[in-house]
């Protein structure tokens, strides 16, 4: 990770702040500006919550590294979120470990700083509420579906979530460890799910394109699309 100091850079990102009519001018003049590269932690489970974040641009993945040593990948973040809100309301240890899946960018501030503004700030304590509890929901619907349904139905749901309308191909944006994670299964049983689905003329897979040969029967499979923040 690096700071970033260049003025021009943090104007731009500053002007882009989603929250920057709730924060007061001591907490934005506050903000450091880091720069991650792919595979960088940001966040590290169970360590003190050192800085309290917003994402601003590339991509992050969250997620809780098992006893028996398997991620389980809980979200992807593409656009403007923040990191470590339940940590500093509840004063707790990181409970997710965070990491760049490519060049990414975040405005960071003292968490000791931020829980201050944030204990005397209605406002802003309704945006981490409303925020958390669509976290929330997000997350038990996606492991409900998870527990309840075979690999190839999780696998045409992914597709499906990464699917553009006016396209019949999908570009896997994530590795397939990546995506055996987030679906919870394992690579070998993902892989398998590949091959049925190839094997029943829905989709063919040319590297990291997947072209949907049946869209009907990839909605049939899929019931409900992953939600994504």
């Amino acid at each position: 990770m690096k700071l970033i100091k260049h003025p021009q850079k943090l104007k731009s990102f500053l002007e882009v702040l989603e929250v920057k009519t709730m924060l007061d001018e001591s907490i934005l003049k506050a903000l450091e500006l880091c720069e991650y590269e792919k595979d960088e932690i940001v966040l590290e489970a169970d360590d003190p919550l050192d800085y309290y974040y917003f994402f601003l641009e590339g991509k992050l993945k969250v997620f809780q590294q098992q006893k028996n040593g398997r991620n389980l990948l809980i979200q992807f973040y593409t656009k403007f979120d923040t990191l470590g809100d339940v940590e500093l309301i509840e004063s707790l240890n990181v409970t997710c470990t965070v990491s760049a899946v490519e060049k990414s960018y975040l405005f960071r501030i003292d968490a000791a700083q931020m829980k201050r503004f944030v204990e005397n700030n209605v406002p802003y304590l309704k945006y981490i509420i409303r925020g958390l509890s669509i976290k929330m929901r997000y997350a038990n619907e996606n492991d409900a579906y998870n527990l309840l349904n075979p690999v190839k139905n999780r696998l045409a749901s992914y597709l499906l979530w990464h699917h553009e309308e006016d396209s019949n191909e999908v570009i896997l944006a994530e590795t397939l460890v990546e995506i055996s994670e987030f679906i919870g299964t394992t690579y070998r049983q993902l892989h398998r799910a590949f091959i049925q689905l190839e094997a029943d003329a829905i989709i063919k897979r040319t590297g990291k394109v997947v072209r949907i040969h049946d869209p009907k029967a990839i909605k049939a499979l899929a019931g409900q699309i992953y939600h994504k923040l």
